[in-house]
């Protein structure tokens, strides 16, 4: 999340904060009660999906150790051994699925080339004994195995993550939209206080205008006695 999303999750806790600590408020003013929830609700959205955001974005910087040529170096090691161990015992069928080459490879599709790898990776592990007299071990297969899924993984979820992403972002803004108009309606609820209890109706407006969710006001000249927490200049 940003410097200036953070700002307003900052503002929307503190406001929550303060009216839940005020129980002897709430427990008078259940609309206020109410809308409070409502506004801790929709935080609670807005937290949940920026966690969206974030598993998504180290998704990708994980998969970027895993290219698409690196995987087709590695089967292609892989596949080799098989291939000459296929020739070697006469084995027609494992001949032919290990027999392939660079640019055979290049010219599959992404996920024709994972279930090639799959296989691969099959038949390895069902000859994994036989194999160990070409160098291959259990660590060297492991990993690969692992890879192969990271590789597999960000290639499902790149058109999913990207809108997703996107999505996610344009959300965002609907939910800080959504929250502005609670705080909208907290401010009109809170207004009966500045009468019957001045104290917390100044606490709430210094909590409430740390951060107006990026939009800052002009205070009109006649509202100039309110304290300096109230001014805030447009076009934030």
């Amino acid at each position: 999340m940003n410097k200036k999303f953070e700002n307003k999750i900052a503002m929307l806790d503190g406001v929550h904060a303060f009216i839940a600590e005020h129980g002897n408020v709430i427990a008078e003013n259940s609309g206020l009660r109410l809308l409070n929830d409502d506004l801790k609700r929709k935080t609670d959205e807005i937290r949940n999906l920026e966690s969206i955001r974030i598993n998504i974005s180290k998704g990708k910087a994980d998969a970027k150790n895993v290219s698409r040529k690196y995987i087709t170096s590695v089967g292609l090691s892989l596949a080799s051994k098989l291939f000459d161990y296929a020739k070697k015992s006469g084995n027609s069928e494992l001949k032919s699925q290990s027999d392939k080459s660079r640019s055979e490879l290049e010219r599959y599709r992404d996920t024709e080339q994972i279930i090639v790898m799959l296989k691969i990776i099959e038949n390895a592990e069902t000859y994994f004994e036989v194999l160990k007299e070409y160098g291959l071990t259990r660590e060297s297969l492991d990993k690969f195995k692992a890879d192969l899924n990271l590789f597999r993984d960000s290639l499902e979820n790149k058109t999913t993550s990207a809108a997703l992403r996107v999505s996610a972002g344009k959300s965002l803004t609907v939910l800080f939209r959504e929250a502005k108009e609670i705080l909208k309606t907290i401010d009109m609820a809170v207004e009966e206080y500045n009468e019957r209890d001045i104290t917390f109706y100044n606490g709430y407006k210094s909590v409430r205008m740390i951060k107006d969710l990026g939009t800052r006001y002009r205070v009109p000249k006649e509202m100039n006695q309110l304290p300096e927490t109230l001014t805030e200049n447009k076009g934030q």
